[in-house]
């Protein structure tokens, strides 16, 4: 930051925070189970967690590297560094398995 510029704000008026959830969506191009997951991910995360989420999707297809970095071998997968430990949503889910995975409540809306 320059000197003299102001940290950017939220509506609120307070500091903005980086989103709380960071994930990375591995998928096998355009296989029905990858579009699926990009779809129920994109969903829950707009309605559950708003703008506190980051969603990276990589293609194991174009950039395998990254999914052995990540030491992934199932598509789809989804990685949550969830306080500098990775955890794993492996291969097919539905709405009710992400949320547990991420912890949160269909009932409350939010955190569990």
């Amino acid at each position: 930051m320059k000197s003299g510029e102001k940290p950017s704000k939220n509506t609120r008026g307070r500091l903005a925070e980086p989103p709380r959830y960071n994930l990375k969506l591995y998928v096998a191009g355009n296989e029905s189970n990858s579009l699926k997951a990009i779809e129920i991910i994109r969903e829950t995360c707009q309605k559950y967690l708003g703008r506190n989420y980051h969603l990276e999707i990589i293609d194991v297809f174009e950039n395998y590297q990254a999914a052995l970095g990540d030491r992934i071998l199932v598509a789809p997968t989804l990685v949550w560094n969830k306080k500098g430990t990775p955890a794993f949503l492996i291969g097919s889910f539905d709405r009710p398995k992400l949320l547990d995975f991420l912890g949160l409540s269909e009932i409350t809306g939010g955190e569990k």
